[in-house]
């Protein structure tokens, strides 16, 4: 039996309604609830919703007290059904299409994501095939979370067929900007499996959240931030195990986005690290108390903007390797005012442990690299512990241009050469 008018006429009531047990045919049309919603339990399975056919049901629930579950939409999460369309209607069932900017009243690609959390089962894997769970709006998202129902982490998975598609995608469409970019979205605990790109962020900004989940096998990032801008994203408290070869973080056009406290594990040797393009009207970026296996942090941003602040601190590349460039920490010589901070940096390839342009390099310990730090002329070099560097302990090159540089209170040890200074003219620099 068709339950769209039921549905329709007690929502009319204006009372909070309380689903409980059983299975609701929403067929025929669109079924706005916006007076709150509870719902009894899991053994609710809402069919007909988004299914394609001709009568084509919408459920939209306006700020339910309880999570969402896939299961209400049929997830099985036994790791070979395929979840992806029930996960897909779980989080479309938040988007109320009567609220359009375009005037579409009935399609979910356009509308307002309303608050509401879902909740993937403890112990469960979710299969998604090679499809792509969007998260997609045309105006502000509002409060949606993806969470882990256990309070261990990550005993929820969802999972792709390989590493070649995307897992989760937050959209928002070209005719919105500005303050009609994505935000508040948090992926919490989750365990996320096969994927070129875990999680994929386009234009967005304010308090978006990717904390606690564990990604295996990311053929291109955990976390990645497209070129339409990136703002305010934390990328907290995760774990890498067999990364795929993919970076932790690849963030294109950032601005005040904090990569912190991630850790890749024993099997994810070959991770690439962290990858940030600093944002074209302003940067800021943190990222700190890191412990990668392998890889790099390589900063750059765009070569109009002379001013970007980032931060570099508190890290431990172990067996770096640089993908990008030729350092393991790697700020590019277009991103200025930057403080490399307390890093331990680990290598035996023939790069540079860090190299900068300008800025604050303090406090960090390297081992081996053909050098410590090399910096292109500009900055302090104070209090750092250099050990066996087969070139130079610290390299001052500023080619043709005067060398201003402050170098100090450095101890270096075992290395080639300890302190080398080419430039036209040294008159700024000091040496103690």
């Amino acid at each position: 039996t068709d339950d769209t008018a039921s549905i329709q006429n007690a929502a009319l009531t204006g009372l909070k309604l309380l689903f409980k047990n059983g299975t609701f045919l929403v067929d025929s049309g669109f079924v706005k609830i916006t007076q709150g919603v509870e719902f009894d339990n899991s053994a609710i399975v809402f069919t007909g919703v988004g299914d394609g056919s001709v009568n084509d049901g919408w459920v939209y629930f306006d700020n339910p007290t309880k999570s969402i579950l896939p299961e209400w939409f049929g997830a099985v999460g036994d790791g070979v059904t395929n979840d992806a369309t029930a996960i897909q209607m779980a989080l479309d069932c938040l988007i109320d299409t009567r609220i359009d900017a375009l005037g579409v009243t009935a399609n979910p690609n356009h509308g307002i994501y309303n608050s509401g959390t879902i909740e993937f089962s403890g112990g469960k894997d979710y299969y998604r095939g090679d499809t792509t769970i969007e998260i997609r709006s045309e105006h502000h998202f509002i409060g949606v979370r993806l969470i882990n129902s256990s309070p261990s982490k990550y005993t929820s998975n969802i999972k792709g067929n390989d590493a070649t598609t995307v897992c989760f995608k937050v959209t928002t469409p070209d005719n919105i900007s500005g303050d009609g970019a994505s935000t508040n979205k948090e992926f919490i605990n989750l365990g996320i499996i096969n994927a070129s790109r875990g999680i994929e962020f386009g234009r967005s900004d304010q308090s978006n959240k990717v904390i606690g989940c564990r990604f295996q096998v990311m053929s291109e990032a955990c976390v990645y931030g497209t070129s339409d801008g990136v703002d305010n994203l934390q990328i907290k408290d995760n774990t890498i195990n067999d990364s795929g070869g993919g970076y932790v973080a690849k963030l294109k056009n950032a601005s005040l986005c904090i990569i912190d406290g991630n850790l890749s594990g024993e099997s994810a040797q070959n991770t690439k690290g962290v990858y940030v393009v600093g944002g074209t009207s302003r940067s800021g970026n943190i990222i700190s108390n890191n412990t990668f296996r392998g890889g790099e942090i390589y900063v750059t941003t765009n070569s109009a903007f002379t001013d970007h602040g980032n931060i570099v601190s508190n890290n431990a590349i172990i067996q770096g390797v640089a993908t990008t460039g030729d350092a393991v920490i790697n700020i590019d010589s277009t991103s200025r005012t930057t403080v490399v901070e307390g890093n331990v940096v680990d290598t035996t390839e023939t790069i540079k442990c860090i190299r900068f342009f300008d800025g604050l390099v303090s406090g960090n310990r390297t081992s081996g690299g053909t050098h410590g730090i090399f910096s292109a002329g500009l900055g302090n070099i104070q209090g750092n512990k250099i050990v066996s560097a087969t070139s130079f302990g610290i390299e001052v090159n500023r080619g043709t241009s005067q060398c201003e540089c402050v170098i100090s209170n450095n101890n270096i040890e075992d290395c080639a050469t300890g302190v080398r200074i080419q430039a036209d003219s040294t008159g700024g620099t000091m040496v103690t």
